[in-house]
C-alpha cells in the first residue's frame, strides 16, 4: 500500500465548511502552516490513487489535506528528510522527472502533424484486410465416434441440425437455441475452432468433426459479413503513441551515436539483484 493511499485511510471527520472567495483564501491552519484555495485546487489537481475517480465533497478532499501536512510535519520533526533513504528516493525522483522531462521536450519541438497521422493510418489500412464475421453455430459431443456418427446423419438430413443440437449438444446454452452461437470472429473462439471456421462458407455443414480442449465440434456456417475497419479518429491517438515511440527511440539512439559510453563490468550489470 502507498503512502497516499495510507493517508486517505487515515482521514478522520474534521467538522467545518467553507465557500470558495478567491485563489489565497485561507482554509485551513495547521500548526502555523497556511492551506489555501490555492494549495487545494492543486492537490485535486494533481490527486492519485485507488479513490482518484471518487466523488468526494470538498470537506473529504481538504481533510486529506490535512492529513498528509499533518504526516509531513511529523517527518520533519523526526527529521527524516535528513536520513539516506530520503536523499536516495529524493535522487531517483530527480532522475525520473529528468528523463520524462527530456522526453516531453523534445517530443514538443518535434510534434507529429495531423496528415502525418493521417498518411500512417492510410498506409496501415491498405495493408489490411477487413476481418469477417461469421454466424455460426455447432454441436459439441463427447467423442469423436459420436460426433462423426451425427454428422453423417446432417449430412444427409441438414435441417436436423437445431433439433439435434437441443437433444445431444453438450454446449447446453448455446443448444437451447439450436446450436447458435450468433455473430462470432476468432477471437470468440478457440484456435482449432477458428481454423476450421475460416475455412468454410456461408451455408457450409463442416466435413469433419473439429477437437477442442471441450470435446468435437461439427460446426455449420449459415451467414458471413465483413466487419468494417476502424475509423482514423478511433485510432488516431494510437498511432501517434506508435510514432512518438518510434521518435524516441531514433533520439535515443543518436544521443548514444553522440555519447561516449563505456560498459565497465558488464557481468555485474547482468547479475545483480533488482533494486526495490
Amino acid at each position: 500500500m502507498n503512502l497516499k493511499s495510507i493517508t486517505y485511510l487515515l482521514i478522520t471527520p474534521f467538522l467545518f465548511t467553507y465557500a470558495y472567495a478567491g485563489p489565497n483564501t485561507p482554509l485551513a491552519n495547521i500548526n502555523g502552516k497556511i492551506i489555501t484555495q490555492t494549495d487545494y485546487d492543486l492537490y485535486l489537481a494533481n490527486r492519485e490513487g485507488p479513490v482518484a475517480d471518487q466523488k468526494l465533497d470538498s470537506q473529504a478532499i481538504l481533510e486529506e489535506i490535512i492529513n498528509q501536512e499533518l504526516l509531513k510535519q511529523d517527518a520533519l520533526t523526526q527529521q527524516l528528510d535528513q536520513t539516506p533513504l530520503f536523499t536516495k528516493k529524493m535522487t531517483q525522483m530527480r532522475d525520473n522527472l529528468l528523463t520524462t522531462l527530456s522526453m516531453h521536450t523534445y517530443l514538443e519541438k518535434h510534434p507529429i502533424k495531423e496528415e502525418d497521422l493521417k498518411a500512417e493510418y492510410d498506409k496501415r489500412i491498405a495493408e489490411l484486410e477487413a476481418p469477417q464475421e461469421y454466424q455460426a453455430r455447432h454441436l459439441l459431443l463427447k467423442t469423436e465416434a459420436e460426433a462423426q456418427n451425427i454428422l453423417e446423419e446432417l449430412k444427409k438430413q441438414p435441417a436436423n441440425f437445431a433439433q439435434l443440437a437441443k437433444e445431444k449438444s453438450l454446449d447446453t446454452l448455446s443448444a437451447k437455441k439450436g446450436g447458435e452461437l450468433g455473430w462470432i470472429t476468432r477471437q470468440h473462439v478457440t484456435t482449432e475452432f477458428a481454423a476450421a471456421m475460416e475455412k468454410m462458407t456461408k451455408g457450409e455443414l463442416a466435413k469433419t468433426p473439429i477437437k477442442t480442449q471441450f470435446g468435437w465440434h461439427i460446426i455449420q456456417i449459415d451467414d458471413i459479413r465483413k466487419l468494417d475497419l476502424p475509423s482514423f479518429e478511433t485510432v488516431k491517438d494510437r498511432i501517434k503513441y506508435a510514432l512518438q515511440t518510434e521518435q524516441m527511440q531514433k533520439y535515443l539512439r543518436q544521443l548514444k551515436e553522440s555519447a561516449k559510453i563505456e560498459i565497465l563490468t558488464p557481468s555485474t550489470a547482468q547479475d545483480a539483484p533488482s533494486q526495490p
